[in-house]
Parts: structure tokens; sequence; C-alpha cells
């Protein structure tokens, strides 16, 4: 009688065991829930194309430069620094940059010059100051690359370009060592282009390679990638970048080496 009872009791379970799986089988499967990734509020801030043209005698000036708004914006979807007047510090050393080159362009207006060697004054070609930019936004970090070419005839030229780096959310200019928790980030930098000129056969000024960087080297975040770029006559004869192995943090907008 023992038996009847507890073979009864086990098909029992059985039978509940397999109603539960079935209904189990029935119910549809959630997807796992993935956080989103940290969005970009860099792009959220708005950056006005400023253009500046002028044409003088033999000086041709066509620049186009990046300027925040010094006013507090009512676009939700366009907004303005929250500190103006680090909006405005920003647009002076952009039109800084601007105006110095735009002075010495315009002496050269008349297309002459004073050669040395047969003393005498000759005369030159166009002269030209050309200027653009591009923008890249990584987490709330806007970097803006200003594309320079300053042409003055083979007196002066050069094509290089300078480089802001700018925490929306901290209203402050961000330099290499913002962007790591250690120190480390220079000596693994230097290893890294040093790797990687030796890789591309690129020839640099000192033959063993760089031993450092400066404090103030210049960089931009590209696509969450660190850029390290070298002006013209700085490591090499040409103007060189790097795009480092690091991994950035959005949310932290640090990198880890």
């Amino acid at each position: 009688m023992k038996r009847i009872i507890i073979l009864t009791i086990c098909v029992i379970l059985i039978i509940v065991i397999a109603i539960a799986i079935w209904n189990i089988k029935d119910e549809p499967i959630e997807p796992s829930i993935v956080p989103p990734a940290p969005s970009d509020l860099a792009s959220q801030y708005f950056v006005n194309d400023v253009p500046k043209s002028l044409t003088v005698g033999k000086a041709n000036v066509n620049v186009t430069l990046p300027l925040f708004d010094e006013v507090e914006s009512t676009d939700e979807n366009a907004k303005s620094l929250s500190d103006l007047s680090f909006a405005e510090e920003i647009n002076n050393q952009v039109l800084e940059l601007f105006d110095n080159y735009y002075q010495e362009i315009v002496l050269f207006k008349d297309g002459v010059s004073f050669d040395d060697d047969k003393n005498d004054i000759i005369k030159n070609k166009q002269y030209k100051f050309v200027a653009d930019y591009d923008r890249y936004d990584n987490g709330s970090i806007i970097s803006l690359v200003i594309n320079l070419d300053y042409n003055t005839s083979g007196l002066r030229s050069n094509a290089w370009k300078e480089v802001f780096n700018i925490d929306v959310e901290k209203n402050k200019k961000i330099s290499l060592s913002d962007l790591f928790s250690s120190s480390a980030y220079r000596s693994q930098i230097v290893d890294e282009v040093n790797k990687q000129a030796k890789e591309k056969s690129i020839k640099l000024i000192e033959p063993e390679g760089i031993k450092t960087i400066p404090e103030d080297q210049k960089f931009y975040i590209k696509d969450h990638k660190l850029i390290i770029y070298f002006e013209n006559s700085a490591i090499s004869k040409s103007e060189l970048e790097f795009v480092m192995p690091f991994e950035f943090n959005a949310t932290l907008n640090k990198f880890s080496i």
C-alpha cells in the first residue's frame, strides 16, 4: 500500500513539473536589457561657423572660425555654455589666432618684399591665409581642430593645426593629463608613437625616436580615439598624427591604458 502511495505521489510530481515546464516554454522570452551607451553631451552644444574673407591687393584671406554663443541659448536643441565668460574667453583665443596672421598678411597686400641677397625690391605672387575646422564630440568633450594654411609665396609658408579641447560640462579647456588617472600615460604615448613610426617607416628627427612629450602636447579625440598631433618639424619634417590604442570611457571622460 505504501509503495502505491509513493508511486502516486511521484507521478503527480512528474505531471506538475511537466506542466510547469510547458508553461515556461509558452511564455515569451524577454530580451536582456542592455544599458544605453553614454550619450555625447557635447553634441548638444552649438558652435557658430564664422566666415571671414578679404582680398586686398595680393593678399587673400578666407577663413571659417568656430565660435561659441556668448549669450544664453533659448533653443533646447542647441545649448550654449553655462559659463558665458568662458565662452568669450575661448572665442577671444580663436580670434587672436586669426588676427595675428591676418595683420601680418595684409602687410603684403602690394605683393612686394625686400630681397636681402639682391638688395632690391622684388615682386611676389598672391599671399593667402585660409582656415577651416573640424569638430568632434566625445562624451562631454568637444574637440575643435582648426586647419590653417598660411602662405606668403616662399617668404613664409606653413600648414598646421590648432586644437581646442573643451569640456562643456566643466567649462574648461582640457589637457592630456585630464584624460588619464595615472601619469604613466606619457611614457605609454611615447612608446606607441615610436612603435608606429617604426612600423610605418616614418623618419623622425631623432633616429632613436622621441624621448618624451611636452605638457601642452597637441591632441584631439575623434570617434572615442585619442589622436596625438605633431606639427611640421616637431618630430619629423612633416605633420604627423598617431592614433592611440586606448579605450575611452564617455561617462568619465577618461582613457584607460
